[in-house]
């Protein structure tokens, strides 16, 4: 949880009225990840002034990761010879697939394929279910910023963030369906609209929501936006025909 919250692109302000009342301000995943810290008694505030934060990397639909890097600070050990720390905060499979290692009972380990694949598991069981699933890493860094390579967007710039990550584990959100939603698309199909899921959610997820809400039948087929990129468009066309639910779709899928 710890990681989570100083890898996320949030800012807390105080109120000047009641100084107990916090207001968190960003992206509505990770307002609720800090939020969640704040009722366990873990503040954002205090994890900035115990590593204050150098530099920042924005969320961005291309990249599917958030990330802060921090100084030590107090943490950093006699042997340690690196002075920072990139944390990270994103899209499970991609972090998943660039962790070397990840925490196992307090140690850190190699990521070998029996880990992974058991963690591959364990995120589709929690998608399955309904959950919204971000996965959550560090790798300590000698950086006082991050590489100009990766602002400027150069390719393999990613790369270079999350080269030798620990993965240090899933943090599940669970968004309850809207009491009216499955209202609201029954009184749209009566009025002769087909009504469409398109979201950036994973397509375990999607399709749960998506069957929750009635927009699709329980296991019905969800195209993924790494597919709607392979296909022509008139191929595109008549996968629509019979899908209703598109997972993982970045800005430049929806716009097709």
């Amino acid at each position: 949880v710890h990681t989570a919250i100083i890898a996320t692109d949030t800012f807390v302000t105080e109120s000047a009225d009641e100084p107990e009342r916090f207001t968190v301000h960003g992206r509505p995943l990770e307002k609720a990840i800090v939020a969640a810290g704040l009722a366990e008694g873990i503040s954002a505030l205090d994890l900035e002034r115990l590593m204050p934060r150098l530099d920042t990397v924005p969320f961005d639909s291309a990249l599917r990761f958030s990330g802060s890097l921090n100084n030590l600070g107090a943490l950093r050990g006699s042997r340690h010879k690196f002075e920072s720390r990139f944390s990270v905060i994103g899209a499970p499979e991609l972090l998943l697939e660039k962790s070397a290692f990840l925490i196992r009972e307090g140690r850190k380990v190699r990521m070998g394929a029996s880990y992974r694949a058991r963690a591959l598991e364990t995120l589709t069981r929690l998608g399955t279910s309904g959950f919204r699933v971000v996965a959550v890493g560090y790798r300590d860094v000698g950086w006082t910023s991050i590489p100009e390579r990766v602002r400027a967007g150069a390719e393999g710039g990613a790369d270079d963030l999350l080269g030798g990550l620990v993965c240090v584990g899933f943090v599940a959100l669970r968004d309850p369906v809207r009491s009216d939603a499955l209202a609201a698309v029954t009184i749209g199909r009566a009025a002769g609209a087909r009504v469409i899921m398109v979201t950036g959610d994973r397509a375990e997820t999607a399709s749960r929501v998506a069957y929750e809400t009635g927009i699709a039948a329980e296991g019905a087929s969800v195209l993924t936006g790494a597919e709607v990129a392979a296909l022509t468009d008139e191929k595109l066309g008549d996968a629509l025909e019979h899908t209703s639910v598109l997972a993982r779709m970045l800005p430049e899928h929806k716009l097709r």
